[in-house]
């Protein structure tokens, strides 16, 4: 998920396990009026739709990367738990709108994550108390809160895929983590899609991209701006977006091309 050049990684919460951050309401009902005031506007469901979104790509990032490139993965052998540090907002580009995001950092816990089916489990396992209060402190439904984790698990293997060189890898471990982990996770709506297009030079630019089921809820947000990748909008609606978008991208390595906030979030 794209982040502006000036980064600001100051500490503001953590290392909390993800079980205690749920079940300390006055915490995370700190951590999502800090969501609040970063996206000036939002209402509750918009604050708590982007923390959690941005969590649970996160954590799918860190558990991604240990899976496929074991020997860059580290394991914290002194915690019980997954933790989470909350870090400052980044402005995130896109083709809607400049996107403010509390971003975390994520540290895993012991076992290391040898299969697709313990990513998943595992997932949904760091996740339901979370969800739960959350649900309870905004407003914001689980069911759309499990559709935005689903998207999260595609869209975070897909970049740590792209980073490592693995994309084929990286989709199948989205793709067999989705399915062990079932409900509630199970979304049959988030999918990846390959387009291609024709620059104007006559070559052919191509890439992978998420194709979301869940609702960011950004579209409730003041400007109500929609990303290409939006589940409000049709496929070919977004396959249209996108391959304009390929179109204007430099020639290089599809694995190499710069991929828009529209297309990972």
């Amino acid at each position: 998920m794209p982040l502006s050049d000036a980064r600001d990684d100051r500490h503001i919460d953590g290392p909390i396990p993800f079980a205690a951050l749920a079940s300390d309401p006055v915490r995370l009902r700190a951590w999502l009026d800090r969501q609040d005031a970063a996206g000036a506007g939002w209402d509750d469901k918009a604050a708590a739709a982007s923390l959690v979104g941005r969590m649970g790509w996160d954590w799918v990032c860190a558990a991604a990367t240990q899976h496929l490139g074991a020997e860059r993965a580290a394991i914290d052998g002194g915690i019980a738990a997954d933790t989470l540090h909350l870090v400052a907002a980044h402005w995130l580009s896109s083709d809607a709108a400049p996107y403010p995001m509390l971003t975390c950092r994520v540290t895993l816990a012991g076992p290391r994550i040898e299969t697709s089916r313990a990513l998943g489990q595992r997932y949904v396992a760091a996740f339901a108390p979370l969800i739960a209060q959350v649900g309870i402190l905004t407003g914001l439904p689980p069911t759309a809160q499990w559709r935005l984790l689903a998207d999260a698990l595609h869209t975070g293997c897909l970049a740590v895929g792209r980073d490592l060189g693995c994309i084929d890898a990286a989709m199948d471990l989205a793709r067999a983590g989705l399915i062990a982990a079932g409900a509630p996770l199970w979304n049959r709506q988030v999918h990846y899609r390959h387009l291609s297009a024709t620059r104007a030079d006559g070559t052919t630019a191509s890439d992978w991209f998420t194709f979301r089921g869940g609702c960011c809820r950004h579209y409730t947000t003041p400007g109500r701006a929609t990303y290409s990748t939006c589940v409000l909008r049709c496929d070919d609606d977004r396959a249209a977006r996108l391959e304009r978008w390929l179109q204007d991208q430099p020639q290089r390595s599809d694995q190499q091309l710069p991929v828009p906030l529209a297309a990972t979030r």
